[in-house]
């Protein structure tokens, strides 16, 4: 019997140990983007093509359960609610619980716009294309209904292009002129999307920021401690990690469930190195001898005004 009872307790911190490795993935919802420039019209489904930009870049970050935004559009039909209606905190936060989600992303197209300067040249002209998208988002907090985070994007692409003028060549002695400049706006979806994606990785990245990762210790060697993230959390060298020490769970004297104890933060690292996807290393700048293999990981806030 008392060896039963000891093998019951065992499993019982095993699955206390467990629940506490896994780490709990932030759930995200994206809206679809609304216009904010006087020449993309309202109706346009650029809005769109950014939301599911950004949707597909969080699906590679493994910090983040990302919702389909299919689901978002059926909620919104059935409340009514139009993408504009998510430009208040309100509107966003309660779209969020309705989905379960922790976060909702809302934003606007603030520049949608091609630039094409043109001179011309002896024997033709030479144009010079400035393809320009800028974003504005904010994170809303489904839970209080704050805003966590707002910021911009700016994703700009140019080409060069040209023509022979088959004339000018012919009579190239005669006074044609050079350096004359005139602009007007064409359009390259292709070039547009380029720009588009620019500027959508900095959107994924900044929402990174807004939500410190958090991992492991998974090996010491000497002063150097590897930690379980990487380049797919957006891990940079520089960054800096409180480590934690677990709490012992403590057994409730009438349930008998097991409750989480009182985590301790012992130290602090800073990384040196992204070694890959789900991997890091640290300098130890605080806590040495007190680290040890399993002590949990949480990143510092970033600070965002200089990627504004």
């Amino acid at each position: 019997m008392l060896r039963r009872t000891v093998l019951v307790s065992l499993c019982c911190l095993a699955l206390c140990a467990s629940d506490s490795m896994a780490q709990k993935k932030i759930r995200l919802a994206v809206a679809s983007f609304v216009s904010g420039c006087a020449n993309l019209p309202k109706e346009s489904n650029v809005g769109q093509g950014v939301a599911d930009m950004i949707i597909t870049e969080l699906f590679k970050v493994k910090q983040f359960e990302i919702i389909e935004r299919n689901r978002l559009d059926r909620i919104m039909a059935e409340k009514n609610l139009a993408q504009t209606d998510l430009v208040e905190p309100g509107a966003a936060a309660t779209a969020a619980k309705l989905l379960n989600c922790d976060a909702i992303v809302v934003g606007s197209i603030t520049e949608y716009s091609v630039a094409t300067k043109t001179k011309n040249l002896i024997i033709g002209s030479e144009t010079r294309n400035t393809y320009t998208v800028r974003l504005q988002f904010r994170i809303v907090d489904a839970a209080t209904g704050r805003t966590r985070l707002t910021a911009s994007a700016f994703g700009q692409v140019e080409k060069k292009g040209g023509s022979l003028d088959v004339g000018r060549l012919a009579n190239r002695w005669s006074p044609v002129g050079l350096g004359r400049v005139g602009e007007k706006t064409t359009g390259n979806n292709a070039f547009m999307g380029e720009a588009s994606e620019k500027a959508v990785k900095q959107i994924v990245e900044k929402i990174q920021y807004a939500f410190p990762p958090e991992g492991y210790v998974i090996k010491i060697d000497g002063g150097t401690v590897y930690i379980d993230l990487g380049k797919s959390a957006a891990i940079h060298k520089g960054d800096k990690f409180k480590v934690i020490q677990i709490g012992e769970a403590i057994k409730h004297p009438v349930t008998g469930k097991l409750i989480q104890g009182e985590n301790k933060e012992i130290g602090l690292l800073v990384v040196t190195a992204v070694v890959g996807d789900e991997l890091s290393k640290c300098n130890i700048v605080s806590g040495q001898g007190q680290i040890t293999i399993g002590n949990k990981i949480q990143g510092e806030v970033k600070d965002l005004s200089e990627k504004e």
